[in-house]
Parts: C-alpha cells; sequence; structure tokens
C-alpha cells in the first residue's frame, strides 16, 4: 500500500480515484492546471500542485516533479490516457515511481472457444454487457446484462497486474484479446455497482483478497459529451440531483474554465436497482434533475434517450 498517490487525470475519474485513495488512508495528489482551479479534482484531493499550461510533450516532466515535490510513491493515470502512455509510463518508472496504468507493451494472443470475452469494444455484445446507444461515433449508454461469467471475470482481472480487454470482430465473434494493466473507463461502475467492490482499491493493492460474489441487481450508466464544436467556456449552473443508488462521476463544477473540450465524456452517471426497471427509473430520475446552462451537454437528448423504446423496451 502507498502513503501517496499521484492521480494525474483531470477528466470525469479522477475525483473517483482520489476518493479511494482517501478511503484507504492514502494522500491523493492533483495537478492544477490554468482553469482548473474550481475543477472537482482540485477541491477533492488532499494536497493540489499548481502548474502552468503544460502540453503533452512535457506531462512526464510535470507529473515527475509532482511527485517528487509531494512524496509520491506512484502515478494514477485514472481514465483520461495520452497518446503516448507508453512513453509516459517508462519515464514514470525509470525515476522509481510505480505506475498504476497499462502495461508500455502489451501482447496479444487469440481466444480459444473456451475463453471469456470480459469488455466490450464497438459497441457488439461480449458476455454481460451492451451498449444500448452511440452519438456521433462515442458510446452514450451501456447496461449490464446478467448473468455473464465476464462481470466476474473482469472484477478478478482488477487483482491481476494484467487486465484482459476483448476486441470483436465485424460479425460479433470474439476475435483477440490484448492484455494490459487495469485501466479505467467508465463502464466499469457498472462491475461495481452490481459487485460491491472498489476497483480503484484493488488497482492500488488493497482488498485483493475480498470476495467476489456472483453480480446482484442490474446496472445501466449514461454518458455525457460536450459538443464537438463547443467553443472554451465557463462552466455555469450545473447541479446534479441526489437519487438513490446513482453515482456521477464528472469534471463539470461551475467556474470551471475549459477551453478544449475532451473526447472523453464530461459526465457519467451510474443507477444501479434490484432489476432493469427500477435501475432505469432512477436513472431517468438523475438525469432529469441534471441542469447546466453552459456548455451545451444534449440533457434534452440525454432524457428522451432514457426514454426511447428502442433503448429502454
Amino acid at each position: 500500500m502507498y502513503e501517496t498517490v499521484l492521480v494525474a487525470d483531470r477528466g470525469f475519474l479522477a475525483v473517483r480515484v482520489i476518493r479511494s485513495c482517501q478511503r484507504l488512508g492514502v494522500k491523493a495528489v492533483t495537478l492544477v492546471l490554468p482553469g482548473d482551479e474550481a475543477a472537482p479534482h482540485a477541491h477533492a484531493a488532499d494536497e493540489a500542485v499548481p502548474f502552468g499550461a503544460v502540453g503533452p510533450d512535457a506531462l512526464a516532466a510535470a507529473l515527475l516533479e509532482a511527485a517528487q515535490v509531494t512524496g509520491a510513491q506512484a502515478i494514477h493515470p485514472g481514465g483520461s490516457l495520452p497518446v503516448q502512455a507508453a512513453e509516459l509510463a517508462e519515464s514514470i518508472r525509470a525515476a522509481g515511481l510505480d505506475w498504476l496504468g497499462p502495461d508500455v507493451r502489451p501482447d496479444s494472443r487469440r481466444l480459444s472457444d473456451g475463453d471469456v470475452g470480459v469488455t466490450l469494444v464497438d459497441g457488439l455484445v461480449v458476455d454481460g454487457w451492451r451498449w444500448l446507444a452511440r452519438a456521433g461515433g462515442r458510446p452514450m449508454m451501456a447496461e449490464s446484462v446478467a448473468p455473464g461469467a465476464g462481470l466476474v471475470a473482469l472484477a478478478q482481472a482488477a487483482a491481476d497486474p494484467r487486465w484482459p480487454v476483448a476486441s470483436v470482430s465485424a460479425n460479433g465473434a470474439l476475435d483477440h484479446v490484448v492484455a494490459v494493466r487495469p485501466a479505467l473507463a467508465g463502464v466499469d461502475r457498472l462491475v461495481e455497482a452490481r459487485t460491491g467492490l472498489d476497483l480503484v482499491a484493488r488497482q492500488l493493492g488493497a482488498e485483493r483478497d475480498q470476495p467476489i460474489g456472483p453480480p446482484a441487481g442490474y446496472a445501466v450508466s449514461l454518458a455525457l459529451f460536450a459538443r464537438p464544436d463547443e467553443p472554451p467556456s465557463v462552466v455555469r449552473g450545473w447541479q446534479v440531483a441526489d437519487v438513490d443508488r446513482v453515482v456521477v462521476d464528472t469534471m463539470l463544477a461551475d467556474g470551471r474554465e475549459l477551453t478544449v473540450w475532451p473526447r472523453d465524456p464530461v459526465a457519467v452517471l451510474t443507477a444501479v436497482g434490484a432489476d432493469r426497471a427500477e435501475a432505469l427509473d432512477r436513472l431517468r430520475a438523475a438525469v432529469d434533475g441534471l441542469t447546466v446552462r453552459t456548455p451545451d451537454l444534449g440533457l434534452e437528448y440525454a432524457r428522451a434517450l432514457v426514454r426511447d423504446r428502442s433503448v429502454v423496451g
């Protein structure tokens, strides 16, 4: 177990990683770049290290400097991995720190008939998951379909230094699996919702001996994106309703300045219920309770989506 972890992510999963660290008694440190002063991760972390504008090429140096200043023993990328993640991981490991993100050089192998896929790619069903809707080529709504050996396998994989990620061929058949270190992607909240596990804690080396029982209930999630052509703006009027058994992971907070909108979601809502109907009812209540003036997140479309017959029927 680490004493201090630097959370490199500034996106929608940053606070989730920070909270898991704090629950385990691990000090969580984060970077605060220009415009981040009002961001959720800047206020949630135990220590925030201010930096000037940092480009992709200078990211490794900034992270290593922040780790040295704060005494962090490991760096967690959260869910937003830069394009140069392999080079970043190499730099961090070369400096003697643990990198809690994907392996530098993942390997791959063919799936045999007996192998189990444990995540889904390209909107196709792979043992326990289904994309319900996509918008602008990006996954927007997903659900866990019960029961599935893949759900338990995915949770177990977080206790292992390698994490299987399945790819799918055009006809829906399992094609190959790439083994990488655990990397959060948002839909893993569905795993936590139905198993009661904290996957971040398992990434940090804690609770790996906790038994994983069969998945319970039903879970569904909705991702919100800023419009690709959204101009730079300050977040205004962002409010989240408090709905029972709904978790909202977000990078939004009133007053946060965003000059570049990420391709990742700006918010993900995950609802769990005893059955599909209850989970969807809770998700609808949470979506209905969202408000934001800027940026444009397409909330009207989201509210229509969670009621569309083709999605929820």
